[in-house]
Protein backbone atom coordinates (compact mmCIF):
# COMPACT_ATOMS: atom_id res chain seq x y z
CA UNK A 1 0.00 0.00 0.00
CA UNK A 2 1.55 3.40 -0.91
CA UNK A 3 0.57 6.09 1.03
CA UNK A 4 0.54 10.06 -0.40
CA UNK A 5 -0.16 12.84 2.83
CA UNK A 6 -1.60 15.75 0.66
CA UNK A 7 -2.82 18.46 2.87
CA UNK A 8 -6.21 19.82 1.37
CA UNK A 9 -5.38 23.53 0.61
CA UNK A 10 -2.78 21.57 -1.74
CA UNK A 11 -5.12 19.47 -4.10
CA UNK A 12 -5.32 22.20 -6.99
CA UNK A 13 -1.64 22.45 -7.04
CA UNK A 14 -1.32 20.11 -10.33
CA UNK A 15 -4.58 21.48 -12.33
CA UNK A 16 -3.67 23.52 -15.11
CA UNK A 17 -4.00 27.15 -15.13
CA UNK A 18 -7.24 27.61 -16.61
CA UNK A 19 -8.66 25.28 -14.00
CA UNK A 20 -12.20 26.80 -11.83
CA UNK A 21 -11.56 27.24 -8.34
CA UNK A 22 -15.35 24.67 -7.90
CA UNK A 23 -14.09 22.24 -10.19
CA UNK A 24 -12.49 19.13 -9.41
CA UNK A 25 -9.07 18.94 -8.98
CA UNK A 26 -7.09 17.02 -11.31
CA UNK A 27 -6.03 14.74 -8.12
CA UNK A 28 -9.26 13.87 -7.29
CA UNK A 29 -10.39 12.60 -10.54
CA UNK A 30 -6.53 10.77 -10.61
CA UNK A 31 -7.51 8.99 -7.49
CA UNK A 32 -11.38 8.04 -8.61
CA UNK A 33 -10.10 6.92 -11.80
CA UNK A 34 -7.58 4.62 -10.64
CA UNK A 35 -9.60 3.21 -7.81
CA UNK A 36 -7.09 5.03 -5.50
CA UNK A 37 -8.22 5.56 -1.65
CA UNK A 38 -8.47 8.88 -0.07
CA UNK A 39 -8.50 8.83 3.75
CA UNK A 40 -9.43 12.50 5.17
CA UNK A 41 -8.32 13.29 8.85
CA UNK A 42 -10.23 16.27 9.87
CA UNK A 43 -11.43 18.04 12.84
CA UNK A 44 -15.58 17.51 14.33
CA UNK A 45 -15.67 21.40 13.91
CA UNK A 46 -13.93 23.38 11.41
CA UNK A 47 -13.35 26.77 13.69
CA UNK A 48 -11.18 24.11 15.97
CA UNK A 49 -9.23 22.82 12.09
CA UNK A 50 -8.71 26.50 11.30
CA UNK A 51 -6.99 26.88 14.87
CA UNK A 52 -5.22 24.03 14.50
CA UNK A 53 -3.73 24.74 11.11
CA UNK A 54 -3.15 28.97 12.97
CA UNK A 55 -1.33 27.00 15.81
CA UNK A 56 0.97 24.83 13.54
CA UNK A 57 2.06 27.73 11.08
CA UNK A 58 2.10 29.79 14.60
CA UNK A 59 4.38 27.57 16.06
CA UNK A 60 6.13 25.50 13.64
CA UNK A 61 4.84 22.09 15.06
CA UNK A 62 2.27 19.90 13.30
CA UNK A 63 2.29 17.07 14.94
CA UNK A 64 5.06 15.27 18.17
CA UNK A 65 6.50 12.23 17.38
CA UNK A 66 5.96 9.28 19.86
CA UNK A 67 9.85 9.51 20.45
CA UNK A 68 9.13 13.09 21.90
CA UNK A 69 9.70 13.01 25.88
CA UNK A 70 7.05 14.61 27.73
CA UNK A 71 5.01 17.04 26.90
CA UNK A 72 6.93 20.44 25.90
CA UNK A 73 6.18 24.31 27.48
CA UNK A 74 3.48 25.42 25.87
CA UNK A 75 4.14 28.32 23.53
CA UNK A 76 2.87 31.43 24.84
CA UNK A 77 -0.93 31.95 23.74
CA UNK A 78 -2.19 34.31 20.89
CA UNK A 79 -4.90 36.51 19.83
CA UNK A 80 -6.78 36.06 16.43
CA UNK A 81 -8.72 38.71 14.75
CA UNK A 82 -12.49 37.63 14.73
CA UNK A 83 -13.17 39.31 11.33
CA UNK A 84 -10.09 37.29 9.84
CA UNK A 85 -11.78 34.64 11.63
CA UNK A 86 -14.65 34.78 10.34
CA UNK A 87 -13.47 35.43 6.86
CA UNK A 88 -11.68 32.37 6.52
CA UNK A 89 -14.44 30.20 8.07
CA UNK A 90 -16.35 31.09 5.71
CA UNK A 91 -13.92 30.31 3.05
CA UNK A 92 -13.25 27.04 4.35
CA UNK A 93 -16.85 26.12 5.12
CA UNK A 94 -17.31 26.85 1.02
CA UNK A 95 -14.41 24.75 0.51
CA UNK A 96 -15.41 21.87 2.58
CA UNK A 97 -18.74 21.83 0.59
CA UNK A 98 -17.07 21.54 -2.82
CA UNK A 99 -14.92 18.56 -1.38
CA UNK A 100 -18.46 16.63 0.10
CA UNK A 101 -19.71 17.24 -3.78
CA UNK A 102 -16.38 16.02 -5.24
CA UNK A 103 -15.89 12.84 -2.79
CA UNK A 104 -20.28 12.19 -2.42
CA UNK A 105 -20.53 8.66 -3.63
CA UNK A 106 -16.88 7.85 -4.11
CA UNK A 107 -16.50 4.36 -2.33
CA UNK A 108 -12.79 4.89 -2.06
CA UNK A 109 -13.41 7.66 0.51
CA UNK A 110 -12.61 6.87 4.35
CA UNK A 111 -13.83 10.66 6.69
CA UNK A 112 -12.11 9.87 10.10
CA UNK A 113 -12.35 12.24 12.93
CA UNK A 114 -9.28 13.40 13.97
CA UNK A 115 -11.40 13.36 17.59
CA UNK A 116 -12.54 9.79 16.96
CA UNK A 117 -9.03 8.77 15.26
CA UNK A 118 -7.04 7.57 18.47
CA UNK A 119 -7.36 5.18 21.60
CA UNK A 120 -5.17 6.60 24.72
CA UNK A 121 -2.67 8.70 22.54
CA UNK A 122 -0.81 5.83 21.25
CA UNK A 123 -2.50 4.11 18.95
CA UNK A 124 -5.41 4.49 15.89
CA UNK A 125 -8.56 3.48 17.61
CA UNK A 126 -10.02 0.23 17.10
CA UNK A 127 -13.39 1.52 14.44
CA UNK A 128 -11.07 4.09 12.63
CA UNK A 129 -8.55 0.47 11.87
CA UNK A 130 -11.89 -1.65 11.30
CA UNK A 131 -13.25 1.35 8.61
CA UNK A 132 -10.25 1.34 6.95
CA UNK A 133 -10.16 -2.46 6.66
CA UNK A 134 -13.07 -2.75 4.75
CA UNK A 135 -12.12 0.59 2.58
CA UNK A 136 -8.99 -0.99 1.86
CA UNK A 137 -10.59 -4.76 1.47
CA UNK A 138 -7.43 -6.19 3.87
CA UNK A 139 -7.20 -7.37 6.53
CA UNK A 140 -5.26 -5.14 9.41
CA UNK A 141 -3.66 -6.03 12.38
CA UNK A 142 -5.96 -5.24 15.75
CA UNK A 143 -4.04 -2.61 17.07
CA UNK A 144 -1.61 -0.35 15.35
CA UNK A 145 0.60 1.91 16.97
CA UNK A 146 1.41 5.86 16.13
CA UNK A 147 4.36 7.13 15.16
CA UNK A 148 2.82 10.57 16.29
CA UNK A 149 0.60 11.60 18.77
CA UNK A 150 -1.85 14.53 19.26
CA UNK A 151 -0.88 17.39 20.46
CA UNK A 152 -0.71 18.37 24.16
CA UNK A 153 -2.42 21.52 23.64
CA UNK A 154 -6.33 22.48 22.56
CA UNK A 155 -6.98 25.45 20.78
CA UNK A 156 -8.44 26.88 23.81
CA UNK A 157 -5.01 26.76 25.81
CA UNK A 158 -3.28 28.50 22.99
CA UNK A 159 -5.54 31.24 21.54
CA UNK A 160 -6.23 33.71 24.06
CA UNK A 161 -9.60 35.08 22.41
CA UNK A 162 -10.73 31.47 21.66
CA UNK A 163 -14.30 32.26 23.53
CA UNK A 164 -14.73 35.38 21.51
CA UNK A 165 -13.83 33.00 18.95
CA UNK A 166 -16.23 30.55 19.48
CA UNK A 167 -19.29 33.33 20.14
CA UNK A 168 -18.47 34.83 17.15
CA UNK A 169 -18.88 31.75 14.91
CA UNK A 170 -21.74 30.97 16.51
CA UNK A 171 -23.58 33.99 16.14
CA UNK A 172 -22.52 34.20 12.82
CA UNK A 173 -23.79 30.30 11.97
CA UNK A 174 -20.42 29.44 11.42
CA UNK A 175 -20.16 27.12 14.74
CA UNK A 176 -21.74 24.10 12.35
CA UNK A 177 -20.22 20.33 12.18
CA UNK A 178 -17.73 20.24 9.53
CA UNK A 179 -19.59 19.42 6.14
CA UNK A 180 -17.09 16.64 5.48
CA UNK A 181 -18.45 14.23 8.07
CA UNK A 182 -21.52 14.08 5.66
CA UNK A 183 -19.31 12.81 2.47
Amino acid sequence: IGLVDIKIDFLHNFDPVSHLPAERPLLVDFARRNGFTIVHFHRRRLLDQLLSLEIGHRIGQWHYTTRDQGDPAPPPPFELDVSDTLLRLRVMHSSSGLLVEWLRGYRGYVSVLYEDAFQDSTRIAPQVIEQLSRTLSIELPDEIALPFRPSPFTPADLVANYRQLEDAATDAGLLTPNLLTEA
